[in-house]
């Protein structure tokens, strides 16, 4: 794939994490939820980077992100849940991974 159409491929992986979020008022589908759905959908070279260059161990953390300050700290919501991080992990990581 060009620069280009990953590029294009994480924006419309962004927007279709968004809409999930976005028609998620009650909270029934979680970040980590949203991450796993976007990962069943890879196909081509994000599959073969998904299931070959990765072990289990890294998928695994990828999907069960959750956001950290600077110091590595966990960061809390209002209600003193930790937020999940797991789509912009996610994308971060493709991006990092094919954008040169």
């Amino acid at each position: 794939m060009s620069e280009y159409n990953i590029l294009s491929l994480l924006q419309q992986m962004t927007m279709v994490s968004n809409v999930y979020k976005t028609q998620n008022q009650n909270g029934l589908i979680s970040d980590h939820a949203i991450a796993n759905l976007l990962v069943a959908g890879f196909t081509g070279q994000l599959k073969g980077w998904w299931d070959n260059a990765l072990i289990k161990t890294q998928q695994e953390e990828i999907l069960k992100a959750i956001k950290k300050d600077d110091q590595g700290r966990i960061i809390l919501n209002e209600q003193g849940r930790e937020i999940q991080d797991a789509v912009a992990t996610l994308i971060f990581l493709i991006s990092k991974q094919f954008i040169v």
